[in-house]
């Protein structure tokens, strides 16, 4: 009896903490953060097609 009460009274405090945590990183997951990277203009961003850097047209 004297264990089941101490489990009752543990176990919220054991599970606050992981839901904070768990809210924490889905809010931080589902941000858009492309705004702070403007100014950066596609260096972080892969384009869909690479091109060559070999096939440049200008002096030979």
């Amino acid at each position: 009896m004297k264990n089941e009460e101490s489990v009752r009274l543990i176990f919220p405090f054991q599970t606050i903490p992981v839901v904070l945590v768990l809210m924490v990183l889905a809010v931080a997951s589902s941000q858009d953060y492309s705004q702070l990277f403007a100014g950066f203009g596609p260096y972080l961003r892969q384009s869909a097609v690479m091109r060559d850097p070999r096939s440049n047209r200008g002096n030979k």
